[in-house]
């Protein structure tokens, strides 16, 4: 019988720290697999042929084993960078870690389990490009926007909005950090300080000029949107847990929220079933099941999309708003998977 829930995370993720006693309240079999010490404290053995096909990992650091034929469920809430000893040689660093994540990937994508979500289809849903133009096709209202390495593209953009554009990051938005100082870096948003995170960032004139003929690497810029308040909508299952941020309500929050410099004021809100309905076929279509969405709720009171964070925080929304109750709903699903 299928009895292990395994939560493949980092040591230093807190919203593991706080879900893990919540699933060990209902189950029994309960194993936290920190992608950091993937080379320093486990132990690995498959074996795959004709007469055994047998996957197994021992963590030495807890005296845990995994056996694949064991997990009922798996969550693949952050895995981060693995670290190695300080004496490893930097040269033999990139070819490591990827050999380690290719080996544990295909060892937990070989177990019959569900998930919450598949990192393939995380990944799949991540690409910014085709998740704007799949929100179109789904009727989401969505800002105009302009990936481009060009200036003579930007330009006219720029002009088109009267130079009310903001440039955001597409994959993660922490700079200057090494493999180990991510691996190590705590994941409570309120602690990773401004510095660490390259926020939406509306685009001056100076910066236009400072753009140069051609960059080497494609950047996202998007129409503003004038906002009445924000909405992160966290899905869980079919699930759906609606917050408003009256991010407009502090300078600092106006462009970005993310500045926990300020107390930023987090509310419940009701939003329409037709669009509750579309969040959820949304997140359906890339086979995921759990997503967090950024909305803008205009003056208007229009709803225009902005992304979708197919492995986004939801724990800083929980806190300031307990009786979304995102955890209780992550546990359950786990515990009594859809068959």
């Amino acid at each position: 019988m299928k009895n292990t829930i395994v939560i493949a995370t980092d040591i230093h993720d807190f919203t593991a720290d706080s879900i893990i006693p919540l699933l060990e309240e209902r189950v029994d079999n309960v194993v936290r697999f920190n992608f950091s010490s993937a080379a320093m404290d486990m132990v690995y053995a498959s074996e795959i042929g004709s007469d055994s096909s047998q996957t197994s990992i021992y963590i030495e650091n807890s005296n845990r084993h995994i056996n694949t034929g064991d997990i009922k469920s798996i969550w693949w809430r952050k895995p981060e960078h693995i670290i190695f000893p300080e004496d490893f040689e930097d040269n033999h660093l990139q070819f490591a870690r990827k050999e380690i994540f290719q080996y544990i990937s295909g060892v937990f994508q070989s177990a019959d389990a569900f998930w919450i979500s598949n990192p393939d289809k995380i990944f799949s849903a991540s690409r910014k490009v085709e998740q704007l133009k799949r929100a179109k096709k789904f009727g989401f209202s969505i800002p105009e926007t302009l990936f481009t390495t060009s200036i003579d593209s930007l330009v006219p953009f720029y002009n088109r909005f009267n130079g009310k554009i903001i440039y955001k990051v597409m994959s993660g938005p922490f700079l200057g950090l090494s493999p180990n100082d991510r691996a190590r870096m705590v994941d409570s948003l309120e602690e990773l300080g401004a510095p660490l995170i390259t926020k939406t960032t509306p685009v001056s004139e100076q910066a236009l000029l400072s753009f140069g003929e051609r960059q080497f690497v494609p950047c996202l810029f998007q129409q503003y949107i004038e906002k009445k308040y924000e909405i992160r909508l966290t899905i869980v299952g079919n699930k759906v847990f609606p917050a408003a941020i009256f991010s407009q309500e502090n300078e600092q929050t106006k462009v970005d929220w993310r500045d926990y410099s300020v107390t930023t004021r987090y509310e419940t809100v009701d939003i329409p079933a037709e669009l509750e309905k579309k969040c959820v076929d949304f997140m359906r279509s890339y086979g995921l099941e759990y997503s967090a969405m950024d909305f803008v709720v205009t003056p208007n009171d229009e709803y225009v999309f902005l992304e979708n964070n197919p492995n986004g925080q939801f724990s800083f929304i929980e806190n300031a708003v307990p009786e979304l109750e995102i955890s209780k709903a992550i546990v359950d699903l786990l515990v009594n998977p859809p068959s």
